[in-house]
């Protein structure tokens, strides 16, 4: 037991000798990062065709990493949109995913985060109820919210009254970013110099996609096959 530990030991400092660590590390936290900016670009641009795209890359970062019920998710997607659902039902699964309340540029919203919100309103119309809530009292609640924000939002545009943003910002970022900046910049993070390495990372790959593709195509090929069983595909027209 020993012996083969030393010899894993002496791969790993000859790994680290070659490889800068450092460089892979950055570089793939780059790389994650560009993913989650385009999909949270492609929300706002209310943009399905882009984040469907970007969904692929998801696919395969939940698979290396073994989140097996994200990866199993977005692999039933894509079976959805290719083969399982009729060509207008798979279009409107891929581009009905959004919501503009405001009617701004690049102002649209997940429909599942706007679920939230209003499901937060009716939270708060149950909360004022008291002790007098009822089974038929949160019903209508629930089926009235739609019309009581319409209504609420007709008396602010009434009144020329705006709703505060939804989205988190700093005030003011430029220190936060200047400090980064400086800090990868004195470290030469980007600047590849084999022999570097965190103390936490000392292998770090610098694909964050870099997975076995044979093992990924059989799991996605057996899922297949169940599917198949279990959902009636159509032929797209």
């Amino acid at each position: 037991m020993g012996d083969a530990q030393e010899l894993l030991d002496h791969e790993d400092n000859n790994a680290n000798n070659v490889n800068d660590n450092i460089y892979n590390y950055h570089n793939a936290r780059l790389q994650c990062g560009l993913v989650g900016f385009n999909m949270m670009d492609a929300i706002k641009e209310g943009d399905g065709s882009r984040l469907v795209r970007c969904f692929k890359i998801v696919l395969l970062f939940n698979y290396k990493f073994k989140h097996t019920k994200y990866a199993y998710a977005l692999l039933l997607f894509f079976a959805k949109v290719n083969a399982l659902l009729s060509a207008k039902d798979a279009y409107l699964l891929v581009h009905n995913r959004f919501i503009n309340k405001k009617g701004k540029k690049a102002g649209n919203i997940p429909l599942d985060l706007n679920t939230e919100h209003l499901n937060l309103d009716v939270k708060k119309l149950l909360n004022a109820m008291g002790g007098k809530i009822t089974k038929a009292a949160a019903q209508r609640c629930a089926q009235g919210i739609t019309v009581t924000n319409t209504v609420i939002d007709s008396v602010y545009q009434e009144c020329e009254k705006s709703h505060r943003s939804g989205y988190h910002g700093a005030k003011n970022s430029d220190e936060s970013v200047k400090s980064i900046a400086t800090d990868l910049l004195q470290g030469k993070v980007f600047d590849c110099i084999p022999g570097r390495y965190y103390p936490g990372f000392k292998n770090f790959k610098s694909n964050i996609i870099d997975i076995e593709y044979r093992d990924f195509f059989a799991w996605a090929k057996n899922h297949l096959k169940q599917w198949k069983g279990i959902y009636e595909t159509t032929t797209k027209m």
